[in-house]
């Protein structure tokens, strides 16, 4: 399981890295009405997301009668054609700087400053979010698939399965972890983390969606090779 573990950790980590996902929850805490409710509702929208993106890869690859023995070059394909999508949004967002300021995370700060906004709301801002988080949706597909297709026991493959999504979803109970952690102290950490990540949005976007092209790239290409 160890080499499961392998291949599949270094896909989970960069699924989680979501300034996105991240400064929703951030700009979610900060609500003057029931701020954690708000935001346990925002983890459970994009955990909803994340268990149905993996169930339908997981799915579609029962149907194709995918397992162990993964045919390497479909695996190939699906690696290099992901990576053309990773490099596509990177280059969109190089190229178009607002392109990752507006969406739900954009929405949030207004909606959690208005005291009438029910908890609907930020379940669809937690869907919305999730959804259109590309890095996060693309790399996840990946991880789902090597941990569902590994040549290991169905009850290890379910525990791969299970640590992809508590690395994945990282980002949206990140801050409620560290607000109870950290007591009065966590707001302020929060605000702060809140700003770094205001700041360098775009460029961890870019290096992302660029490392992990190049990733799924070359391992595609060997793959085929």
């Amino acid at each position: 399981m160890s080499t499961t573990f392998a291949r599949v950790l270094p896909l989970a980590f960069g699924a989680a890295i979501s300034p996105v996902i991240l400064l929703l929850q951030v700009a979610t805490l900060a609500s003057p009405r029931y701020p954690v409710r708000r935001a346990v509702i925002v983890l459970g929208a994009t955990a909803l997301v994340v268990v149905m993106v993996m169930a339908a890869v997981v799915a579609t690859d029962a149907h194709a009668g995918a397992g162990p023995k993964t045919d390497p070059v479909v695996d190939g394909w699906i690696r290099i054609v992901l990576a053309l999508v990773l490099l596509a949004g990177a280059v969109r967002v190089a190229l178009h700087p607002g392109a990752t300021a507006a969406g739900p995370a954009a929405d949030a700060p207004a909606a959690a400053a208005d005291p009438g906004v029910r908890g609907l709301r930020f379940f669809l801002l937690g869907i919305g979010a999730m959804l259109t988080n590309l890095t996060t949706i693309v790399l996840l597909v990946p991880a789902t698939r090597e941990a569902a297709s590994a040549a290991i026991s169905r009850g290890d493959r379910l525990v791969v399965l299970a640590v992809v999504l508590v690395i994945t979803l990282l980002p949206a109970y990140g801050p409620l972890v560290v607000l109870a952690a950290l007591g009065r102290r966590g707001p302020a950490a929060l605000a702060a983390m809140s700003r770094w990540l205001g700041s360098h949005h775009r460029a961890v976007t870019v290096a992302v969606s660029l490392g992990f092209a190049a990733y799924l790239g070359i391992s595609g290409l060997i793959a085929l090779g």
